[in-house]
């Protein structure tokens, strides 16, 4: 009878980036904040990002996006998950891009940034 061979089980982590969304005052213009994974990262590969950020009070006009490498994906919630960064490197900057439409019209009221967070899982091999 012949035993199984061992399988070597993909390694993995992830990091989680904190900072304050921006507060958008008009409209038209592009608002974003960037997160960087901690120094030390191990080389990986992306498989999961988390997200979620606060901007107050709610408007569904909210344009948002989330960008790693030149690749982007649209945000349709202020929080969710995504496998849509999958298989790219965990290294390199992440950007969350804000906007409301309007030619630089000033927003009553303004959009209050708080909380936002986000969670990049990887697997290294």
């Amino acid at each position: 009878m012949l035993a199984p061979l061992p399988t070597r089980a993909a390694a993995g982590g992830a990091w989680i980036g904190d900072e304050q969304a921006p507060t958008l005052r008009h409209g038209g213009r592009d608002y974003h904040r960037t997160l960087t994974p901690p120094d030390g990262l191990p080389q990986g590969r992306v498989s999961t990002v988390s997200w979620r950020y606060e901007l107050l009070p709610l408007n569904t006009a909210l344009q948002a996006a989330l960008c790693h490498r030149r690749h982007c994906v649209p945000l349709a919630a202020a929080r969710g998950q995504t496998t849509g960064f999958a298989g790219l490197p965990v290294a390199g900057a992440w950007t969350f891009h804000f906007g409301m439409p309007g030619e630089g019209q000033r927003l009553a009221p303004r959009l209050r940034g708080g909380p936002l967070q986000l969670i990049v899982n990887y697997t290294t091999s």
